[in-house]
């Protein structure tokens, strides 16, 4: 039983780790629930009060439809009520929020020192280019947005030592392997059927070649510590 808090810089992977960890047997991931977007400590409760709703046999909400886990909260962002299916009470819980929770990861370290912290982060330039395209609060010239990137990634390199980097690139195409990595978290069974894919490109196509060497000038260092790719 474990609670897990997933954050990174938003479009970094972290809706897609939400569906693959949703599938795995006795584990439910909640996708930015309003319950994230609180004081750390209010956070911390209501790990528990979801958690008792679970056991209880009563509904919580998550980002559904029709059933089904949804998996790019940009194309569809809608929430549903619904009773988890779970084998027993010893069920990973886990909680995703990336802006908020990686503004607040120092807090949340400290506060909740025992829950597993995932934390995502992906090639600046497709992380950017996404930007450009879908998240209208984080758009803007691309010098300012490749600043918002190193801000948001400062703080990964300064809590380095107290949370499990998944590089989206890497995890995405052997998430059995880096999932597995994590200490007394998911068993081989659990893992044993993990989807496996490939990283996506689709919108660099926003951004100009004089965007891009931008990018790689400003957000090459810190990439290069947290060794994401930034070609």
């Amino acid at each position: 039983m474990t609670d897990i808090i997933i954050t990174g810089p938003p479009r970094s992977g972290t809706s897609y780790l939400c569906t693959v960890l949703n599938n795995i047997n006795n584990c439910v991931v909640l996708n930015e629930p309003a319950e994230a977007y609180q004081a750390p400590f209010k956070v911390r409760q209501a790990f528990n009060t979801i958690r008792n709703d679970i056991i209880e046999g009563r509904p919580i909400k998550n980002k559904m439809k029709d059933g089904r886990f949804i998996e790019d909260t940009v194309e569809l962002d809608a929430f549903e009520e619904y009773v988890p299916n779970v084998e027993n009470d010893q069920f990973h819980l886990a909680m995703k929020s990336p802006l908020f929770f990686l503004m607040m990861l120092p807090r949340l370290i400290n506060l909740m020192p025992n829950k597993v912290k995932l934390v995502c982060v992906r090639n600046p330039i497709d992380t950017i280019a996404s930007w450009k395209k879908s998240f209208g609060h984080l758009d803007g010239p691309t010098a300012e947005q490749a600043d918002t990137w190193v801000r948001q990634t400062d703080k990964i390199i300064d809590n380095r030592d107290d949370i499990y980097l998944l590089v989206y690139e890497e995890w995405i195409q052997d998430p059995r392997r880096h999932l597995g990595v994590i200490p007394g978290l998911f068993t081989d069974e659990q893992l044993s059927n993990l989807p496996v894919s490939s990283p996506r490109q689709g919108k660099r196509e926003l951004l100009t070649p004089e965007d891009i060497a931008l990018i790689k000038k400003v957000c090459g260092p810190n990439a290069a510590a947290l060794g994401v790719p930034c070609d």
